[in-house]
This record gives structure tokens, sequence and C-alpha cells, in this order.
């Protein structure tokens, strides 16, 4: 433009209307969502094509008259002076219109990108909290309110999975199965609360003395199951007799009464002829029985 003689005013306003015009387009561009990206880049679109447009029909025809009158001999303040005078207020009128919608556009955008901005923080941050209680619900649906340990919904979901391993990669488990000799009288004679309490310390034994892999669950009532995945037959039965030693040394008082820890557990390791989930519980659910019928407080293992 200066190499064109157009005098340096109008120089002026033209570059910092085109160094707006880059702050803005590089803006809007910086903050396209690549989720959204079809949508975003039409607005952007729109938004060149508005601003082309005021800028030709406001400050390039502006410009352009400038240009006509150095030609015939005005010189460029003459110029400049005669496009933005009186004898062209109309185009000047015209032009101060354009440059005053772009303006506001421009404010306008920039309003809707913040609050665009602020509503996707808050979409996000929302979608976050939900997750988070989603997984405490799914958590608590797992979990058996009164021990803290896993409940037979989450038992069920591990068993299966065991299952699956064992059926594609023939990866070994072992399930233990418990059964609290005399618990009934406890209950029948000092109340739940005092059931709830034998519950609970049987439970931290089980917690206490179980390896981190092993999934322990209350399956109901006086009956609790671990899992211990990827373990054989002999390691199995290392394992329920170590547990089996530490539930005798259970002693909790009561008035005129004391439980003694007794357990009948059961002891299945997973093999061809039993993958399926209720066979392996029914199996364990066999050898509690014959430990029970064997007088109690005994481990068997199901062969």
């Amino acid at each position: 433009m200066l190499e064109a003689g157009v005098d340096a005013r109008h120089a002026k306003e033209h570059l910092k209307a085109h160094r707006i015009f880059i702050k803005e387009v590089t803006s809007k561009y910086k903050n396209l969502n690549s989720n959204n990206i079809k949508v975003e880049a039409k607005e952007l679109l729109d938004f060149l094509v508005q601003w082309l447009t005021f800028h030709i029909l406001g400050i390039d025809k502006n410009l352009s008259a400038q240009m006509r009158l150095i030609k015939s001999g005005y010189t460029p303040e003459q110029a400049y002076e005669e496009v933005s005078g009186v004898n062209h207020e109309q185009l000047d009128t015209l032009v101060k219109s354009f440059n005053g919608v772009f303006g506001v556009l421009m404010k306008y955008n920039e309003e809707l990108l913040m609050l665009k901005n602020s509503l996707e923080e808050k979409v996000k941050q929302r979608t976050e909290e939900l997750l988070e209680s989603n997984k405490k619900l799914e958590i608590l649906a797992m979990t058996d309110q009164l021990t803290a340990l896993a409940n037979r919904r989450r038992m069920s979901y591990e068993l299966e999975a065991c299952l699956q391993k064992y059926t594609e990669s023939k990866v070994p488990f072992t399930i233990i199965m418990f059964d609290l000799d005399n618990f009934k009288t406890i209950n029948d004679t000092f109340g739940h609360d005092a059931g709830d309490v034998v519950l609970v310390e049987f439970s931290n034994v089980l917690k206490f003395n179980l390896r981190t892999d092993d999934i322990i669950c209350r399956i109901g009532g006086d009956e609790f199951l671990v899992i211990c995945p990827d373990t054989d037959a002999d390691g199995a039965l290392k394992i329920a007799t170590k547990i089996h030693k530490k539930i005798n040394k259970i002693r909790i008082e009561f008035k005129n009464a004391c439980w003694i820890g007794s357990a009948s557990i059961g002891v299945v390791t997973v093999n061809d002829k039993i993958v399926a989930k209720d066979k392996i519980l029914k199996a364990a659910d066999k050898s509690v029985y014959d430990a029970k019928n064997a007088g109690k407080n005994k481990v068997v293992c199901f062969k």
C-alpha cells in the first residue's frame, strides 16, 4: 500500500485490520475440537467469509477509491481526506458500519468461544464426577457391607474369569469354601449382633493370612469362599491348612460362653471334568458337607 502511494494513516488502519484478523483466525484454529471438527470447521469458514465480505466492501473499497484519486492527480493526503471527507460521507458511513458490525461479531464470537470452553470444562468435570460415582456404586454393588469382602456377585464374576482362563490356556485355579461351625448357636443364643462380631473377626483372619492375589468372598450367612488364581491342588491344600490353623486360634468371648474358631473347609481345584461354575461350586459344597459329616473343623479336598 505504501509503495502504491497510499496515505500512511490508511495503511496503518488497513494493517491493523489484518493483524486482528490473523490473531482471530489463529485463536479459532487452535481451539478447534477434533471430536466436533465438521461443525467447528464450518464455523471457521463462515467467519472467514464474513470477514472477507466486510473487508472487501469496507476497507478495500476505501483503498480502491483512494488509489483512483491518486491516479487522477490527487496527493495521498488529499485522496485520504477526500474519501474520508464530506464528499464521500456515504462511503465512510458504510465503512464504519461494516467495521462496527465486524467488531461486534468478533466480540460475540469471543464470548461464544469462552462460553463454549466453559461449558466443555463443566461437561468434562461432570463426566469425571459421574464416572467416579458409577465406579463407587459398582464397588458397593460387589462388596459385602458387613465384612467389606467381595460379595456373591463379585465371586460369580471372578469365577467366570478364572474358568475362561482355564478353558483358553489351562491356567489352574482353586476355590476354598468355609462354613463356620456352631455359628447358628451364637446367633440363636446371643443375637445377630454377636453373630456379626464372629463374622467380622473370621473375615479379618482371612484378610490378614491370605495372598494379595487371592479373592476373598462372603457368599451368604456364615459361608465364605476364596478364589486362588494360578494355584494347583497341592498349593491350595497348603493354603487351606495354614488358614485352618489360624481359624482354630480365634477366641471370642460372650456372656457365659465363648466361640472357639472352627470351620468346615472344602477345597476344589479346577480340572477338565469341572469346567463350569455350577459344577465347581457344587463340588465345593460337597467337600464342606463331607467335612461336617467327618466331625466338623476339618479340611476336605474334592476328588
